[in-house]
């Protein structure tokens, strides 16, 4: 079983987060989110971008017609506040991004800083890489998409906005659902090592003789 302090610990990398290190990451995540990232992370976020508007362009090439002059002039009144809606929720993202990658980095140096050790570990920061990834990608695709109503689809207007926002959300969910098996397996590393080392052999020894 896990001791409390420990669950405790790992909850306060999260508070810390929000508090110390606000500021640090809001500054990465305005920066597309990529600061700090590996060549080969960074190339990763380039090609989960170009995928996804490949995507989005497909779908704007399927239009087969124009909305009418009537449906046009009812669009066009909406439009700007549709964008803004959209903006609004792409700013809103882009804040969670910034605090679910102070939260995995701070995971990383708590496991650095015990000297943790965990057959689990690579393959949990590595799906939590590939996660943040799709994540910076989806939403800097999100950044850089408007609503217009002259390049609408007349049979479905929103497509291109929801399966933007839809792209978003579901890769923000999937990176957080990263973060949270990286602590479990960090957790569960940390509770062992703390085991190991209240039955160490000198405690062994000096509880015989006692």
């Amino acid at each position: 079983m896990i001791p409390k302090k420990i669950t405790l610990l790992l909850a306060a990398v999260i508070a810390i987060t929000v508090t110390m290190f606000g500021g640090q990451a809001m500054a990465k995540a305005m920066n597309g989110g990529r600061a700090g990232m590996s060549a080969a992370q960074a190339q990763a976020v380039a090609d989960r971008k170009a995928a996804i508007q490949q995507k989005i362009t497909s779908m704007k090439q399927e239009r087969v017609a124009k909305l009418d002059a009537k449906r046009l002039a009812v669009c066009q009144q909406r439009q700007q506040k549709i964008n803004d809606i959209f903006a609004q929720g792409t700013t809103q993202n882009t804040k969670q991004l910034a605090v679910f990658q102070q939260i995995e980095a701070n995971v990383k140096q708590f496991y650095l800083d015990k000297k943790l050790s965990s057959p689990d570990y690579a393959a949990a920061l590595a799906a939590a890489d590939a996660a943040e990834s799709n994540a910076v990608a989806a939403i800097e695709v999100a950044a850089s998409t408007t609503f217009s109503c002259s390049t609408t689809d007349p049979t479905n207007p929103g497509s291109v906005i929801k399966e933007v926002m839809t792209t978003r959300h579901t890769a923000l969910a999937a990176y957080r659902t990263a973060i949270k098996n990286l602590i479990l397996v960090v957790r569960k590393a940390n509770g062992q090592q703390t085991t190991s080392n209240t039955t160490s052999p000198s405690s062994t020894t000096n509880t015989t003789k006692e």
